[in-house]
């Protein structure tokens, strides 16, 4: 993403999301707490969709439940089936803090024993995944566009194929990316910067996508502005330099 905003790219989207990360929620709760109950859940970071936030589904139904001798019921008497209108809430929940959102839910929620289930889900993140795709203000030739990212990127070479003549559409992945390169095309992008690309691997592009080899160190040498940012930003009284050593082991002869 951050090769992306040197490239001035707008529209940004993951390229290959990531599937299998995320589960769905189902609460039981009485609707005298739905509220509360969608306040603490939110809060701990369930309902989340992409650009959109506190997310839920609820429907009503009836449940039944029988507390035991040495229960204390919320609503109803100990050996005595009870019978009360509930909200079935539901929320997706990304499964790394599925146990603190239950543990946020339990806190606010008026039963002894809280209602749930928990169902892993296939669908794809649509924050969290591999290479990022935009798009460029202007449409540009394929020569104009490789100087283009080299002034950008401050490169020294581009290794490319052939392509599409005119260039908007723009896949970018840091590091050795060539394993996005199908994603890349099934996406629609015009060109597709990453390193690493062996010989071979440049044959997959069919022409149908200009594949542009900016070099390894070159593509991740970025991370470092990356976590400038953060330092400063958590760290504001703490002075922060740049090294000025460059690790790079390949070397250009022009």
């Amino acid at each position: 993403q951050k090769l992306a905003n040197k490239l001035l790219l707008s529209d940004l989207k993951i390229l290959s999301p990531k599937s299998d990360l995320l589960s769905k929620l189902f609460i039981y709760v009485p609707e005298s707490h739905l509220d509360i109950l969608k306040d603490a859940l939110f809060a701990s970071g369930a309902g989340q969709i992409a650009k959109y936030s506190e997310c839920s589904f609820s429907s009503q139904g009836t449940g039944t439940f029988k507390p035991g001798k040495e229960s204390q019921p919320f609503i109803g008497s100990t050996e005595e089936r009870t019978s009360i209108n509930e909200i079935k809430l539901e929320v997706l929940v990304p499964r790394n803090i599925v146990r603190n959102v239950l543990t946020q839910a339990k806190i606010v929620h008026p039963y002894e024993e809280m209602a749930y289930e928990i169902v892993g889900l296939s669908n794809e993140h649509q924050e969290i995944g591999s290479g990022v795709i935009g798009s460029l203000s202007e449409e540009m030739s394929t020569e104009g566009f490789l100087t283009y990212v080299k002034e950008k990127l401050n490169l020294q070479v581009i290794r490319h194929t052939k392509g599409p003549n005119k260039i908007r559409k723009i896949a970018v992945c840091g590091g050795s990316g060539s394993f996005l390169i199908k994603d890349a095309i099934r996406s629609g992008a015009d060109a597709y910067i990453t390193s690493d690309i062996k010989y071979h691997e440049f044959f997959d592009a069919e022409d149908r996508v200009v594949l542009c080899d900016v070099g390894h160190y070159e593509s991740e040498i970025s991370t470092l502005e990356i976590f400038y940012d953060r330092i400063q930003e958590k760290f504001p009284n703490f002075a922060v330099i740049f090294c000025t050593l460059s690790t790079n082991p390949i070397q250009y002869f022009k």
